[in-house]
């Protein structure tokens, strides 16, 4: 398979609406474009790409590769951002845990280790 052939399959596993046409009138592209684009296997434009995401909720690597964001939010933070029910960017997930002060998964791992090796050293 063509990564444009396993896009428009990925697009068709998320699309929330009935039909492309209705996606490509909520994404405000043409139904036009995406149909040609779809039977000649084409990849839609950058602009087109981000805005089909945006209207699946998912992240535009994830359309193009088919791999989940490997970047670990606290599981607060992904509570938080699917109850918002908008696309959230890495940047805004990014943000809503330094609002609430919420460590990311980064943050309590690094933290641990500190007081891991701290602690040790004052044992001895």
């Amino acid at each position: 398979m063509s990564i444009a052939t396993d896009f428009w399959e990925r697009v068709d596993n998320y699309n929330p609406y009935s039909t492309l046409m209705d996606l490509a009138e909520h994404t405000g592209c043409t139904y036009t474009k995406f149909r040609q684009q779809r039977v000649k296997h084409i990849l839609p434009k950058a602009e087109d790409v981000l805005a089909i995401s945006k209207e699946l909720l998912v992240t535009t690597d994830f359309l193009l590769t088919g791999k989940k964001n490997a970047i670990v939010y606290s599981p607060r933070t992904e509570e938080i951002a699917k109850r918002c029910q908008f696309y959230a960017t890495e940047t805004d997930i990014v943000m809503i845990e330094r609002i609430l002060r919420i460590p990311s998964e980064y943050e309590v791992i690094e933290k641990k280790e500190r007081s891991g090796a701290s602690g040790s050293g004052t044992a001895s």
